[in-house]
């Protein structure tokens, strides 16, 4: 099941005067956080066991965005991420009330795909926002570098670790 996907947020929402991928940059910031956290999945481990160790060393040349564009299509799956992260990211990353797909609706984000979840509206993007966006444009104007992943690091780290508190 999909959690975000990097073409959900092309046409309309993403600026014309952006790189496509900039739609990618918040899904990769989540997703590098899991992998520097031990938070992905072993099926992810092993199909990506080489991109990883890039992520893991921070190299320049991948950067949170590109490694999702890259090794995941542009898109988070929830089979990325263990167990206890695909509950946080239930909770965090995906509001509590979005609709699923799985009602067979034609829901307005899902396309008739029933194997989606629709980005509600989780408490990720506005912490995203609020540490990397404020000023820009939108929230794709943000960079895609481990500078601005250090930033939301932290956020993120406060978040799960009160998201483990409330058990």
């Amino acid at each position: 099941m999909s959690i975000d996907r990097a073409e959900w947020h092309q046409g309309d929402d993403l600026p014309a005067d952006l790189d496509p991928a900039a739609a990618g940059t918040h899904i990769g910031m989540f997703l590098a956080w899991a992998v520097l956290r031990d938070l992905t999945s072993a099926a992810h481990e092993t199909a990506h066991a080489d991109a990883l160790a890039a992520v893991r060393a921070r190299a320049a040349q991948t950067t949170p965005g590109r490694y999702l564009a890259a090794q995941c299509g542009g898109s988070l799956a929830d089979d990325d991420l263990a167990e206890e992260a695909q509950q946080f990211a239930r909770e965090y990353y995906i509001s509590a009330d979005a609709a699923t797909g799985r009602d067979g609706q034609d829901d307005e984000n899902n396309n008739g795909d029933d194997d989606v979840v629709v980005v509600g509206s989780g408490v990720y993007l506005d912490d995203y926002e609020r540490t990397l966006a404020a000023g820009l444009p939108s929230l794709y104007h943000v960079h895609d570098s481990w500078d601005n992943y250090d930033l939301l690091a932290p956020v993120l780290d406060a978040a799960f670790e009160a998201w483990r508190e409330r058990g």
